[in-house]
């Protein structure tokens, strides 16, 4: 057994013996990971701004060259509902 996303369970049947693979249990997805500054490094402006930097970086021809090359689509605003159900999952 072994834990796998979809897109990985998918490729792993296009090899060979993968066809039989097959899923024994799924879940929701988890949100996505986020960026944590922890105690009071940051002020709130300063956190504002690293924010609003950072979702619009992967926008621009300098920040999304950066993005593409570490793999990353794009980053969002904390969901705050999302994190809280998955701290309910989870645990804090």
């Amino acid at each position: 057994a072994t834990l796998l996303d979809d897109e990985q369970l998918a490729k792993a049947r296009e090899i060979a013996g993968g066809k039989d693979l097959r899923a024994i249990h799924t879940s929701p997805g988890l949100p996505p990971i986020p960026l944590v500054v922890f105690g009071d490094a940051f002020t709130a402006p300063d956190r504002a701004a690293l924010a609003k930097a950072l979702t619009e970086m992967c926008g621009t021809d300098k920040g999304g060259a950066i993005c593409r090359e570490m793999h990353i689509v794009k980053f969002v605003p904390l969901n705050q509902t999302i994190f809280g159900e998955t701290a309910k999952r989870f645990g804090d």
